[in-house]
């Protein structure tokens, strides 16, 4: 398969779904194609994420989703403002990668390429660089406070939530020493490969046992892979909602052909977790059913478990401290920049 005429259709739509949200729901001032197909290493999963700006100056919040020729569509409406700040947006890694290789399809006064430029000139930068690895501490040290705080009000499903966004900043954060992007499906593949480069098995091991997927086999991924899908249609989502929530979960087929189980589980855990809060969590006896056991697979279905988890996430703060600061040297900043985890807004969640 010719991957670059694939590229090249998949941003025509994109220009497609642009054209029509700038004629039925607000008029857009910018927009670009971000992560993994702007980037050009999507895989046959990859969704099409779309970054607009609107014109009058207001973001909207709901994130939008459609499917297109099989293919997932993803986009949020942002205000001018959002990305105003070349500063903020060097300290968000995700932003910052998404805008580094963004195609961008339409750009009022060409105010979006300068932002563009901005980033591209200065994402090298050590101190920006640095920025960016203690805002992903702080993202896990937030996401585990948060995680400590649901488990013990006996609150399971946030707590499960919670587990999933410092899982997600575990991941990221050797990605973020080395300057390289880390889009969420493969986001545990590029922390192993991370790791890795940076010999840090230590790190991996640690990152592996706090996700609770290490000893999973092809055969169990397959087996939650039935349950996530049943999860879907047991819901009371919509036809085209259900459609766009099952082909988001094929994203862990190609990871199982592609790299190893655990690696897969991820994809699986973080959609289930939400389309289970998304499709009223203890509400539905049978998806709440199907959920404990996908759960209990990752060690995360009671609060015994979950106890253990923010256990084991403040241990592997302190680990990730450790390697950031011992990170800082390769930097050459010479004692400049904050200490992690102490920014100006340490523990505030970011995009």
């Amino acid at each position: 398969m010719d991957w670059s005429m694939v590229r090249d259709r998949l941003i025509r739509l994109a220009q497609e779904v642009v054209a029509g949200v700038d004629q039925h729901e607000c008029r857009l001032a910018a927009a670009c194609v971000v992560s993994s197909v702007a980037a050009d290493d999507f895989t046959p999963a990859s969704d099409v994420d779309i970054l607009m700006v609107a014109a009058d100056g207001k973001g909207r919040s709901k994130v939008r989703r459609r499917l297109v020729e099989g293919r997932v569509f993803e986009w949020v409406i942002v205000a001018k403002g959002d990305l105003a700040d070349v500063d903020a947006i060097l300290g968000d890694a995700g932003l910052t990668h998404d805008l580094l290789t963004a195609v961008i399809l339409r750009d009022e006064g060409r105010w979006l390429q300068g932002i563009q430029e901005g980033v591209v000139s200065r994402h090298r930068d050590p101190a920006s660089i640095w920025l960016r690895a203690t805002n992903q501490l702080d993202r896990l040290r937030w996401a585990s406070e948060r995680m400590s705080r649901h488990v013990a009000q006996g609150e399971i499903l946030p707590a499960q939530r919670s587990h999933v966004s410092v899982l997600k900043a575990v991941f990221g954060l050797p990605r973020a020493l080395q300057n390289r992007r880390c889009t969420m499906t493969r986001a545990l593949p590029f922390c192993r490969e991370a790791a890795t480069e940076l010999d840090l098995p230590g790190y991996l091991a640690d990152a592996l046992q706090l996700f609770g997927a290490a000893k999973v086999d092809a055969p169990s991924v397959r087996e939650l892979h039935v349950l996530a899908k049943q999860i879907v249609t047991a819901s009371r989502f919509t036809p085209d909602e259900q459609a766009i929530r099952l082909r988001h979960l094929e994203g862990s087929r190609w990871l199982l052909d592609h790299a190893q189980p655990a690696d897969a589980v991820w994809p699986l855990y973080f959609w289930s977790s939400a389309n289970v809060e998304e499709a009223g969590g203890q509400n539905s006896a049978s998806i709440w059913d199907d959920w404990l056991w996908f759960a209990g697979v990752l060690g995360v279905a009671t609060k015994e478990d979950l106890r253990r988890k923010v256990d084991l996430a403040e241990k592997m703060i302190r680990s990730a401290v450790q390697l950031t600061e011992k990170h800082k040297n390769s930097l050459e900043l010479n004692g400049k920049g904050s200490q992690p985890g102490a920014g100006a807004d340490a523990g505030k969640p970011r995009r």
